[in-house]
């Protein structure tokens, strides 16, 4: 459910701007959601922390929980991840201004790539399955989001022509980087 609540909290956190920045700019209207998907990136974060220190004691130690945080690399990547989350949110609040789709896009990439960094493949050799993470999560993020905010603003004949080519792209994203990881992690286990 920790999980979930992170995902959920992402496509709320993103999901306007996405919405806004490729399919129709009257995302506007659903800054709370911004809002609560930011409330429950943090919230979905720090219980992730939380409950891996837990399950790894077998009894919640505070303490120890911050010094997980402050000394770990899940610890470091929640932290970026909060961070890009504020930034996320102060950008999706404000109006509209020069480069605002540049650092939306690069947060959202510095957001996704928290995940990618914690994700089964940062045990893998080099940076492929990580790159790999990065544009599946990435993807599927776009899709959902032109998908589910379409749903949710009464998609027009325009707009569903540009959520269709979203899906698209995405979908064949999705099947490629997921075919691709899917080889990469069979070669990887039978090496081992």
């Amino acid at each position: 459910t920790i999980k979930a609540c992170l995902y959920l909290g992402t496509l709320a956190l993103l999901g306007p701007g996405i919405y806004q920045q490729f399919v129709s700019a009257s995302a506007r209207r659903y800054r709370w959601f911004v809002m609560a998907g930011f409330l429950l990136v943090v919230i979905g974060s720090v219980f992730n922390l939380s409950l891996t220190v837990t399950n790894v004691l077998g009894r919640f130690d505070a303490a120890f929980i911050w010094q997980y945080a402050n000394t770990t690399r899940h610890g470091t990547m929640t932290y970026v991840r909060l961070l890009f989350a504020l930034v996320l949110l102060g950008v999706s609040l404000t109006p509209t201004w020069r480069g605002k789709t540049v650092v939306f896009g690069l947060a959202a990439l510095g957001f996704f790539a928290t995940f990618a960094a914690l994700s089964h493949a940062t045990s893998m050799r080099g940076n492929t399955a990580l790159a790999l993470d990065l544009v599946h999560m990435t993807a599927a993020t776009l899709w959902v989001s032109a998908v589910g905010f379409s749903a949710l603003s009464g998609a027009t004949p325009e707009s569903l022509l540009r959520v269709s080519g979203i899906g698209l792209v995405s979908v064949l994203l999705l099947m490629g980087t997921g075919l691709y990881a899917s080889l990469l992690h069979i070669t990887s286990v039978s090496l081992l």
